[in-house]
This record gives C-alpha cells, sequence and structure tokens, in this order.
C-alpha cells in the first residue's frame, strides 16, 4: 500500500537536481545538416547561444569528452544530451538551487559556463530534471523545443552518496517495495524522507514517513514478534508434553540425590560444595545462627549490623562517584585525590570480605555466587593496588591498569542489599549462561551467510575514492593501489573479499546498522539483483532469528525470575514454619513463664502487655484456646491457682511461688 503511494506522489521526481547550465546541451555529429534543435554543439563549429557566439570545440571538450557515454555516443554517430550536474546534494522543487561561488568548479569550465551565460561573479544554478515527464522542472519547460525528450543518462546522471547514488528512487513498484522496506526497518528513512520534502513538499513527505514508521515498524514488525513468541510457546509446550507423555510410558522418574559418602576427601567435598552445590546454603539464615566461637559471633554480628551494611553501601556509591569523575586529560589534584580515595574504598572492602570469610567460612563464600563476585572483584583490586605499588609512577602505561577498569563492577555489590535488583540480576545471569544452543545456531547462520556473500560479492566492492564510480576489475591494479592495513583504498570498509570482513559485514546487517549502505555497493557493483540476498538476511536474520533470541530470552527470563521468586517465597514460609515449631514446642514442654502467687507477694502482677500477648502469641493452638479464657481472667485478678485445662499434660499454675525459665524468654 505504501509502496503504490509513494509511487504516485514522487514518481520521476527524484532525477530533479540542481544544473549548471539553463538548459540541456545536446552534442550532435550532424550539427551541420541543421536539424538539431536546442543548445547544439559538435567539435569544431561555433554556434550561436542566446546571440552569442561560442565555439563549441570548448564546450564538447569539458562537458562530452570527459563523459564515457557521450564519448562513445558521438563516436557511433548518435546525438547525446546531456545536463551538468552542479554537484549539490540536495534534489530541488521545494529546495530553491543556490547560487555557488566561482571557485567551486575547474578554471576551463568557469570560462565555458561564462560563455554560456550561467557564470559571472557567481555560478547560477537551475533546476532540472532528466524526465520529460516531469511538467514543473522537465527539459521541455527549459527549452519548448525539447518536448518529450528525455536525457540520454537519465537513469544514471544521479550520482553521490547523499542521493544513495540514484537507487532510492519511486519509478515504480520494485523500487518503491524497496524504499519502503529499507524505511520499515528504521534504517535511512529520515533521509528518505528529507529527499521527498526537498522534491515536492515537507508536509506530505512528514505525513507519509509518520504513518509509514507507525503502521509499518511500530505495529507490525512488533506483530511479528508476537507470531514468534507464539509459535515458539506452542512449540515448547508441545514439546514438554511430548516428554512428560514419554516418562510416563516408560515409568521412570529420575531422582538424583547427592548423598555425600563418609571418608572422602575433605578437598572433594569442597570442590563438590564449591561447583556441584552452589547456592545450597542460606547465608542470611547462616550469618544469625549462635556459634560457639567468639571470633564467628563478633563477624556475624558486624556483618548484620545495620550500621555497617549502610556504611558498605555508602561506600559503594561514592566509589562510582568518584570512578565517574575521571576524564582525559586528568587534573593532578583530582587524580591524587581519587588514587587515595581508591585505597581507601579497597580498604574498606577487602576488610568487609575478610568479615564475612569468618563469618561464614571460605567454602560457603565462595561456594555462593554473589560473594564470590565480589571476592573476584576484591581480588582484582588487590592485583591492582600491588601493581601500581610494584610499577610506581612509571606503571601508567602497563597493561594490569586495564583491571582499573573492574572498579566499576563494585556498584553490583548492592544487588545484595536490594533483594528484587539480586532477583533480576541473578535471573538475567541464569538466562545468559541458558542460551548456549541459540548462539552457536546464530553463529552457524552468520558464517553460512557469509560464506554465500563472499562467493557472490567477493572482488567486486571497488569504488574509486574520490568520485565513488565502480571500478573495473580489470582496471584495479591501476586504479587502487595498496592503501594502509594491506587493503585497496578503493575497497570499502565493509566488503566481503575474506571471511573475517564477511562475518563482521553479515554481523553488522543482522543488527540493522547502516546495512542499507552495504546494499546500495552490493547494488553497484553487481546489479538490482543483490538486493535479493539483503533482503532474505534481513528478513530471515534480523526479523525471524534475532526475534527468536528475544522471545526465547523474554521466555527464560520469565521462568527464572519465577523460579527465584517460588524459592525465596519457600524460604520464608520454612522459617515461619520453624517459628511456629519453636513455639509450640516451648508451650508443650511447660517452657512458659509463671508468676508468683499473689498472697506470696501481693506487689507482683502479671501486665496487661504480657496478657495481650499471651491472647495473641498462640491462638492457633486448640489446646491453649481451651483456657485461654480462663487463664487472662485469673492473671488479672487472683493468680494464687493457674487455668484449669481439660487436656491432660498441660501446665498449670499451681506449685512453688515461682518457676524458672527454659533457656532464654519466649516472649518478648
Amino acid at each position: 500500500m505504501f509502496g503504490v503511494l509513494g509511487l504516485h506522489f514522487w514518481s520521476g521526481l527524484l532525477h530533479r537536481s540542481c544544473r549548471l547550465t539553463a538548459q540541456p546541451l545536446r552534442f550532435s555529429p550532424a550539427l551541420a545538416e541543421g536539424t538539431c534543435v536546442g543548445w547544439c554543439f559538435d567539435n569544431a563549429s561555433v554556434v550561436n547561444v542566446s546571440d552569442v557566439p561560442v565555439n563549441s570545440s570548448l564546450v564538447f571538450q569539458e562537458f562530452c569528452q570527459t563523459n564515457a557515454q557521450c564519448l562513445q555516443s558521438w563516436q557511433s554517430g548518435k546525438d547525446f544530451i546531456l545536463w551538468p550536474d552542479a554537484g549539490q546534494d540536495r534534489f530541488c522543487g521545494e529546495y530553491r538551487c543556490e547560487v555557488q561561488p566561482v571557485s567551486s568548479v575547474p578554471p576551463s569550465q568557469l570560462e565555458v559556463l561564462r560563455l554560456l551565460g550561467s557564470a559571472d561573479t557567481e555560478i547560477t544554478t537551475t533546476c532540472g530534471s532528466s524526465l520529460a515527464s516531469d511538467p514543473e522542472y522537465g527539459p521541455e519547460v527549459a527549452n519548448s523545443l525539447l518536448a518529450g525528450v528525455n536525457l540520454n543518462n537519465w537513469n544514471t546522471e544521479v550520482i553521490g552518496e547523499a542521493r544513495n547514488w540514484g537507487i532510492t528512487h519511486f519509478d515504480n513498484v520494485a523500487a518503491s517495495f524497496l524504499v519502503v522496506f529499507q524505511s520499515v526497518t528504521l534504517e535511512g528513512w529520515a533521509d528518505v524522507m528529507n529527499m521527498v520534502q526537498d522534491a515536492q513538499s515537507t508536509v506530505v513527505g512528514f505525513v507519509y514517513f509518520l504513518l509509514l514508521i507507525v503502521v509499518g515498524s511500530f505495529f507490525l514488525v512488533n506483530v511479528i514478534l508476537a507470531i514468534i513468541w507464539d509459535v515458539f510457546l506452542k512449540v515448547r509446550e508441545q514439546q514438554l508434553q511430548e516428554r512428560d507423555e514419554e516418562e510416563a510410558d516408560k515409568g521412570t522418574q529420575e531422582d538424583v540425590q547427592d548423598v555425600p559418602r563418609r571418608g572422602r576427601c575433605a578437598c572433594k567435598d569442597f570442590v563438590v560444595q564449591l561447583f556441584l552445590r552452589r547456592n545450597s546454603t542460606d547465608v542470611e539464615k547462616l550469618l544469625w545462627e549462635p556459634s560457639d566461637h567468639r571470633a564467628v559471633r563478633w563477624a556475624r554480628a558486624i556483618a548484620t549490623n545495620t550500621m555497617f551494611n549502610s556504611g558498605v553501601m555508602t561506600m559503594i556509591l561514592v566509589n562510582v562517584l568518584v570512578l565517574s569523575m575521571d576524564r582525559y586529560p586528568e587534573h593532578l589534584v583530582a587524580a591524587s585525590v581519587g588514587e587515595v580515595l581508591n585505597y581507601i574504598f579497597n580498604i574498606v572492602f577487602l576488610l568487609e570480605c575478610m568479615i564475612l570469610h569468618v563469618a561464614v567460612g571460605p567454602m560457603v563464600y565462595w561456594a555462593d555466587n554473589a560473594m564470590a563476585f565480589d571476592g573476584v572483584i576484591v581480588l582484582l583490586s588487590v592485583v591492582d593496588i600491588v601493581s601500581d605499588l610494584a610499577s610506581g609512577a612509571d606503571g601508567g602505561g602497563s597493561a594490569i591498569t586495564a583491571l582499573r577498569a573492574f572498579r566499576m563492577l563494585r556498584i553490583f555489590k548492592l544487588a545484595k542489599k536490594f533483594p528484587s535488583m539480586k532477583i533480576l540480576l541473578t535471573a538475567g545471569v541464569k538466562t545468559l549462561m541458558s542460551m548456549g544452543d541459540f548462539v552457536a545456531l546464530l553463529f552457524l547462520i552468520i558464517c553460512v551467510f557469509a560464506l554465500m556473500a563472499q562467493s557472490f560479492f567477493g572482488g567486486t566492492f571497488m569504488f574509486h575514492p574520490e568520485d565513488g564510480s565502480l571500478v573495473p576489475v580489470q582496471d584495479y591494479r591501476t586504479r587502487c593501489p595498496m592503501g594502509p592495513g594491506e587493503k585497496p583504498i578503493c575497497v570499502p570498509r565493509a566488503h566481503f573479499d575474506t571471511f573475517l570482513w564477511s562475518f563482521i559485514t553479515i554481523f553488522q546487517i543482522l543488527t540493522g546498522e547502516n546495512w542499507n549502505t552495504v546494499m546500495y555497493d552490493g547494488m553497484r557493483a553487481t546489479g538490482w539483483v543483490a538486493t535479493l540476498f539483503f533482503l532474505f538476511v534481513v528478513l530471515f536474520g534480523n526479523f525471524v532469528i534475532l526475534n527468536l533470541f528475544l522471545a526465547i530470552l523474554m521466555s527464560n527470563f520469565d521462568e527464572q525470575r519465577s523460579k527465584l521468586h517460588e524459592a525465596m517465597e519457600s524460604r520464608r514460609e520454612l522459617t515461619r514454619a520453624e517459628l511456629r515449631d519453636r513455639d509450640r514446642w516451648a508451650w508443650d514442654s511447660n517452657a512458659m513463664p509463671l508468676v508468683p502467687r499473689a498472697s506470696s507477694n501481693p506487689r507482683v502482677a502479671l501486665p496487661d502487655q504480657l496478657a495481650a500477648s499471651l491472647q495473641t502469641k498462640h491462638r492457633g493452638y486448640p489446646e491453649w484456646n481451651s483456657g485461654r479464657t480462663e487463664m487472662l481472667q485469673r492473671a488479672r485478678g487472683d493468680v494464687a491457682s493457674g487455668p484449669s485445662f481439660s487436656s491432660p499434660g498441660t501446665p498449670s499454675f499451681g506449685g512453688p511461688a515461682c518457676v524458672s525459665w527454659r533457656s532464654q524468654p519466649l516472649i518478648r
């Protein structure tokens, strides 16, 4: 639809260009016969141009003899019509051609332009089209005698990288489709919009491309992603169902339990814990557990201290702020202060690492992914400091100073302080680790496309560095000398001459970056048939493969995040269950606090706060509910005798004046 609209709006308009002369020049071998119309020239006669005699040999030498197509047509005895281009990068129409300084053309050409009335103190340029079908700027508008006449080189005269070498136009449906497809990929669409705005109308061009980008790129391309996502989920669900059916048919279920055997070597246990049972220990829970060793108790008390954790977090943020202030060339004072602060940060982080090693032990520390990541960062920082101290003032150029870049990784230490950030970071890492099969598939696809492109376009991307014209293969040794890097100067950076550069160029096309420029070079080198290869690479590689990668990434990320959420919720439920079981054991084992009789010490009474706590703390226990009301009444009144429970074996308030607690108070 948009291709047909572009065909109706701008067919033939992207041939408008600013010209050096007021009308086309016609070089005719039969000038002496008097049948030539327009501004006619040969290589010997004197002709009148606007009642001014002009030596046509000067015009012939300047404009026809330097044009290979014109010279070939002249030698074959045919007329050749051309309209010298002013070399301005923009199409004309709504854009008005500008005057040019006389220094913009060679002196010999300036002399001819003065004879033709186009130059004086400045060069006056005229907007003209190479097509007779253009009603506003065609050759007939400049000279009525040229009605129905097209320029001989109308399809190749628009050149220049700024105008996409004349490839971008709306003259037919195929060219319109190519422009629309390129715009949908969001690559170079603004340049095409600027072209049609210069040639016709700013408003029409803006509205057209606004609708094209919104409908084609923002909507339809994302619909493709949704379709791929839906198909991926269906295929994955079908595979899971088939696997479940196979397992049900076999009647086997794998139940792998890693039970450590006695008598194993401690080194082997360490390896198993470090590599096979990673993240198997709840570090947060371990930090709150008591220990028989005084050093471990002190280390755990410091590691769980709020002030200590807040100070470490502040150090991380200040460290990132200091690193973000680096610049080149660096200020001497700022560099000295930064180095001192870096030593302080390293000491603080090293101290934290040592405290955690004592608190949880080296095995648990390095088996936990988050702590192991912090440990690696600390070790790199220590290596950085040691290398600086060892190299002294001359160590700035050492390769080991590249380790300073790893200081920025310290910001990820904040993940330990924010559970939501830790979940996202962990899910992202696990998702990337599960993408190995797809990465291998992507690598194979890029290799296949690279080999195909190398066979299609190898040795053909050779363009003159000055005018961008295609250099024939037989002339490249004389016109393309070797440049730096053992590469001819006429070969662009993105090419397919070697497998390495073919691989790099294909990867560039898959990412959508400047792929249209590579396609233009392929079309200039081999023709329009090259578009089929580039369209296939973009459609299959970019729209399908990379969107499939995004679908797999989203699915795996959502799955990993759900697993982490479930694991954290299971831990919370387990902790709550342990607390309930411990309190239940305390009440069932008569380990509840008893108070003295009122008659023995009338000043002692059960506080309302303790009564309210007793009322709510064990609301879920049936054996307590039966005597709860009576107990609270007696607690606030005469507590000489305890509540009478219906179930045997429950505690009572009779007995001595005071009964001691168990190990510690149960109601805090």
